[in-house]
C-alpha cells in the first residue's frame, strides 16, 4: 500500500458537507445509545435508528437482509466483537459476504472501529478482494485489519494529529471519536 494523502488535503475538505454528514452521524448514534432492549420491531427508536442508518450508509438491501443486520446490531450492541466475528455472522445470516455493512454494522457497535467502503479504500490506495477469488473472505478480513492499521499509525502520526486538531477547531462541538473525525475527513476530501 503506498503513502494515501501527500498533499495538503485538509484544504480539500469540504467542511460544510462534512458537518452535515457529521449531524446524521451523530443523531444515529443517539438513537443506537436510546434503543431499549424492548419488543423491536415496534421501539419507535429502533424504527428512528434503522431509517437514519439506511440513509446515512446507503443500505439498500431488501428487508430479510435489514432485519438479519439489525438484529445482529442490537444482539452484539454491549459486546466486544471483531470485524471477523460481524462479518462472518452476516454471512452466515443472509448468505452475502458484506465487508462494507460488516465494518459499518462494527463501527456502530465500537466508534473506535473504522468504516470499509470504496471511497476509503480509494484513499488508501487499496483495493478490494475481487469477488471471483478463492480466498476472498480471508483477503477481505485481513484488508480490513490493514485498514485498521492505517487508521492506528494515522491517529499517532503528526499529520494525524494535525487532522484531530482541524477537526476539532472547526466542528468542536461534536462529541465522536478521534476515528470518525477522520472517517469524515476523508468521506469529504475532494468530493
Amino acid at each position: 500500500m503506498s503513502e494515501p494523502m501527500q498533499e495538503d488535503w485538509l484544504k480539500c475538505v469540504n467542511w460544510k458537507q462534512l458537518e452535515i454528514g457529521l449531524q446524521k452521524y451523530v443523531r444515529i448514534m443517539a438513537s443506537f445509545e436510546e434503543l431499549n432492549s424492548g419488543t423491536l420491531w415496534e421501539n419507535l427508536k429502533y424504527t428512528e435508528l434503522r431509517k437514519r442508518f439506511n440513509h446515512f450508509y446507503r443500505v439498500r438491501r431488501g428487508e430479510e437482509f435489514q432485519q438479519e443486520f439489525y438484529n445482529l446490531l442490537l444482539v452484539n450492541r454491549d459486546s466486544d466483537v471483531s470485524f471477523e466475528d460481524v462479518f462472518t455472522a452476516i454471512k452466515m445470516r443472509t448468505k452475502r459476504v458484506e465487508a462494507s455493512f460488516s465494518s459499518k454494522l462494527l463501527a456502530t457497535i465500537n466508534p473506535h472501529k473504522p468504516i470499509w467502503d470504496t471511497e476509503v479504500l480509494k484513499k488508501l490506495n487499496m483495493k478490494a478482494p475481487y469477488q471471483a477469488d478463492r480466498n476472498r473472505e480471508s483477503k477481505i478480513i485481513n484488508c480490513y485489519l490493514t485498514i485498521e492499521d492505517w487508521y492506528t499509525n494515522e491517529l499517532h502520526s503528526a499529520r494525524g494529529k494535525e487532522m484531530i486538531r482541524t477537526f476539532d477547531k472547526k466542528m468542536g462541538r461534536y462529541n465522536i471519536t478521534d476515528t470518525k473525525k477522520i472517517d469524515l475527513m476523508l468521506w469529504q476530501k475532494d468530493r
